[in-house]
């Protein structure tokens, strides 16, 4: 009698993989995994478009130290303007506003005292327009203002291409530059400055507040104390 051997064991497939779910869009199929997806990394959330206009429009300066005031003031007394324009480019958004003397002047003040005229057109070309409005000395008065009150007419003219805000500016005693041109009888200033003034409507031509100081006195007013006739 003979002995068969025993059969072979028997294995078992593996499990089909899972069944994946198929949907069809637009003709096209898409596969949707039953997988666990692995974790993302969250995202930071960006600036917001405000914010960052907002930084472009006005970008931040920080404080000069000392020693850099000191510097921007011995260049500028001595009229050593070539250098003061370096120091402007070197440092740019760290001088812009810098009080260099007690008056609390910057340099972009002495240089329109001095009628540097082509200094303040280079330092014009390295300053943001709108740190022009924070460069008010003692007074609370922008470099408009002292160009007005000294008759730079083309000063006048390059200040407000910067920054046409700068019309409507008030010292500590209420008077714009428009105001403080008529004041000091300087023509060619006042004339520069008026056309720039906001238009209102179609009866008056331009904003009468310009011509107005707070404590009521009009161009008019200090023009006739001065013996100043406008023309």
């Amino acid at each position: 009698m003979s002995s068969n051997p025993p059969p072979p064991p028997t294995t078992t497939p593996p499990p089909p993989p899972p069944p994946t779910a198929t949907t069809s869009q637009s003709g096209s199929e898409i596969q949707i995994s039953h997988e666990t997806p692995p974790p993302t990394r969250p995202i930071p959330p960006s600036q917001s478009d405000s914010k960052t206009q907002i930084s472009l429009d006005n970008p931040p300066t920080a404080p000069p130290d000392q020693a850099t005031k000191d510097e921007l003031f011995q260049k500028a007394m001595r009229e050593d303007w070539d250098a003061v324009i370096s120091i402007y480019k070197a440092k740019s958004g760290i001088v812009w506003t810098a009080k260099i003397t007690r008056n609390k002047e910057t340099a972009l003040h002495i240089a329109i005292s001095d009628s540097k005229t082509e200094v303040v057109k280079a330092l014009l070309e390295i300053i943001h327009p709108i740190k022009i409005r924070e460069m008010m000395n003692d007074n609370d008065e922008n470099p408009l203002h002292l160009a007005a009150s000294l008759g730079q007419a083309e000063t006048c003219r390059q200040l407000l291409e910067k920054d046409p805000e700068l019309i409507g500016a008030r010292n500590k005693d209420g008077e714009t530059p428009l105001f403080k041109a008529a004041r000091h009888g300087k023509e060619r200033a006042f004339y520069a400055l008026h056309p720039k003034c906001p238009i209102t409507g179609k009866d008056i031509k331009h904003d009468i507040v310009h011509c107005k100081r707070t404590d009521g006195n009009s161009i008019l007013h200090v023009a006739i104390q001065g013996e100043y006739v406008l023309q």
